[in-house]
C-alpha cells in the first residue's frame, strides 16, 4: 500500500492535485487515513534519484520565513515631530547668533557697586555705630516763587496784594479747592487760623473772614501749571531727570568708615497744609517750611562739615556716635 501512495504522489507532483481522481482501492481507505495521506508533501519528478531518507529529512525542514516588508503607517505625530525639531534648531541658531553678539538688543549693565562687608570687620566698642561719617547734609525746598502779575487774590470781591509768605500759605488752600477737605469746618478753622499768622498788620486789618476770600483766579493758575508738566517733551522730561540724577549723586550719598553709603531720604519735605486722615483735628493746620536753622547736624570731627545754604547758618553741629542720623530738626 506504500508504494501505491508514493506512486500516486509522484504522479501528482508536477500539477495540482485532483481531487476528483479516485480509485476502487481508496474506498477501502480509513478516512482517517485518507487525512493523513493528504498532508503528505507532493514531490517533483526530479527527485526520484534522491534517497528516501533524504527526502524524509527535507520533508522534516520547514521553510524559513522572511518577514515581509509592508510599509510602515504614517505616525500622526510625525509633523509635529517635524516641526519640533525644525523649531529647536531655529532657537539654538537664535541662542548662538545672541551669545556671538551679547550688546545687541539688551541694555548695558551698570557695574555693581562695591558690597560693604561690615559684618567681617572689628567689631565696634559697645555704643559706637560708627568712626568716621562725612555728608552734604539735607536737601532743602525750593524758596518760593510769587504769582505773576496777571493773576489776583480777591477779598470782598476787590483784588488784593499779598505778601510773600501770605502769598505761599494762601497758594496751599488755592490749590486744593477742587478737594473735599475745603468744605470741612475743621480743616477751614485751622488753615484761617495759621495763615493769620503769616499776615502782616495791614492784611490782618482787612482780611476778617475767609467766607470773603476768592482764590478761584488762583486755583485756575495751579491747574494750568499742572497740565503743562504732564504735557512736557521728551526732551524736558530727559532733562529733569538729569538733573534729579545729578543732585541724588551729590545729596543721596554719605561716607561711613570709609565706606560710600546710599541714604534713604535726604530731602526736607515743603510747606503745605496738614491733610489727616477721617476727621483729624488737626487736618488743615500748616506744615512750616523748615528752615537751616532748625537743622541740627551730625557728623564726624574730622570730617568736612556741610555748609549751610548761603546767607544761613545750621542750628548746631554734633559728633555723637552712638546715633546713625545725620541730621534732625523739630
Amino acid at each position: 500500500m506504500m508504494t501505491g501512495v508514493l506512486n500516486n504522489v509522484s504522479h501528482v507532483g508536477n500539477g495540482t492535485p485532483n481531487a476528483s481522481i479516485k480509485t476502487e482501492a481508496d474506498d477501502d481507505i480509513p478516512l482517517s487515513e485518507k487525512l493523513k495521506r493528504s498532508r503528505v508533501q507532493s514531490f517533483s519528478s526530479d527527485d526520484d534519484d534522491i534517497p528516501l531518507s533524504a527526502k524524509l529529512v527535507q520533508m522534516s525542514k520547514k521553510p524559513k520565513l522572511e518577514p515581509a516588508v509592508s510599509p510602515q503607517p504614517r505616525d500622526k505625530n510625525h509633523g509635529d515631530q517635524r516641526k519640533e525639531r525644525s523649531r529647536t534648531t531655529h532657537e539654538k541658531i537664535k541662542k548662538q547668533n545672541a551669545l556671538s553678539s551679547p550688546t545687541k538688543g539688551r541694555k548695558q549693565e551698570k557695574p555693581e557697586e562695591e558690597v560693604w562687608r561690615w559684618w567681617e570687620e572689628q567689631k565696634k566698642d559697645d555704643g559706637v555705630k560708627w568712626k568716621f561719617l562725612e555728608h552734604k547734609g539735607p536737601l532743602f525746598a525750593p524758596p518760593y516763587e510769587r504769582l505773576p502779575s496777571s493773576v489776583h487774590f480777591h477779598y470782598d470781591s476787590k483784588p488784593m496784594k499779598l505778601s510773600d509768605h501770605a502769598e505761599e500759605v494762601a497758594g496751599f488752600y488755592a490749590r486744593m479747592l477742587d478737594h473735599d477737605y475745603t468744605t470741612k469746618e475743621v480743616f477751614n478753622h485751622n488753615f484761617f487760623h495759621d495763615w493769620v499768622k503769616t499776615m502782616n498788620e495791614e492784611e490782618r486789618r482787612t482780611i476778617k473772614s475767609l467766607s470773603k476770600c476768592d482764590f478761584q483766579e488762583m486755583h485756575q493758575y495751579f491747574l494750568k501749571l499742572s497740565e503743562e508738566r504732564k504735557n512736557r517733551t521728551k526732551e524736558e522730561k530727559q532733562k529733569i531727570k538729569e538733573e534729579n540724577l545729578q543732585i541724588q549723586n551729590e545729596y543721596g550719598y554719605c561716607i561711613l568708615d570709609g565706606h560710600k553709603q546710599r541714604i534713604g531720604n535726604f530731602r526736607i519735605e515743603p510747606p503745605g497744609l496738614f491733610r489727616g486722615r477721617g476727621n483729624h483735628p488737626k487736618m488743615g493746620m500748616l506744615k512750616k517750611r523748615i528752615m537751616p536753622e532748625d537743622v541740627i547736624i551730625n557728623c564726624s570731627k574730622d570730617s568736612k562739615v556741610p555748609a549751610p545754604p548761603k546767607g544761613h547758618k545750621w542750628k548746631e553741629v554734633r559728633h555723637d556716635n552712638s546715633v546713625t542720623w545725620l541730621a534732625c530738626w523739630t
